[in-house]
């Protein structure tokens, strides 16, 4: 399989089973901020998502938003889900392999045991296979962002879903 193709799937952040990431060797969990965790440019978690992972915390031993958002306002949603910030750079971003080492530095583990959850197949789950880390994919949600939009990234991640995935049509 190519590595865009992710771990697991789910249809929402508050589908994802914590529960089978722990028991498959996770210990640490990074999430993409924009589309996953929050709309774009989102700053506030929803009730629902701030009470499901205020429950899901303890399973693991930390977690980190891991975001390309250049802005630095991501520190009052880090606080609200008790997680760090590890932020791009205009030179290191997702999918470059040596962001996903400065997650894999944060939490000092092995790769296999930080599983990245986000909703982008390339950014996301390409970039993180490549440096080791399981990954988690989940249904954008919100609007994309200007540039997703202009490069028309959902088309062609729909036609690799179809291609790679002819389940989930």
């Amino acid at each position: 399989m190519p590595l865009f193709v992710p771990d697991y799937m789910a249809s929402s952040l508050t589908s994802i089973d914590f529960e089978l990431l722990k028991a498959s060797g996770v210990r640490f969990i990074a999430f993409d901020a924009d589309s996953t965790l929050v709309p774009f440019r989102g700053k506030i978690l929803t009730e629902e998502v701030k009470q499901f992972l205020s429950e899901k915390r303890g399973l693991f031993k930390g977690w980190c938003i891991a975001s390309n958002r250049l802005t630095n306002d991501l520190l009052p949603l880090a606080e609200s889900m008790d997680a760090q910030v590890i932020r791009a750079t205009l030179t290191n971003r997702k999918p470059q392999r040596r962001f996903f080492e400065q997650v894999i530095r944060h939490f000092g583990c092995e790769p296999h045991e930080i599983a990245m959850i986000g909703d982008k197949l390339i950014a996301d789950m390409w970039g993180a296979k490549r440096a080791g880390l399981t990954t988690v994919w989940v249904e954008k949600i919100g609007t994309d962002s200007p540039w997703d939009r202009l490069f028309h990234l959902r088309r062609t991640e729909k036609k690799l879903i179809k291609k790679y995935l002819p389940e989930n049509q």
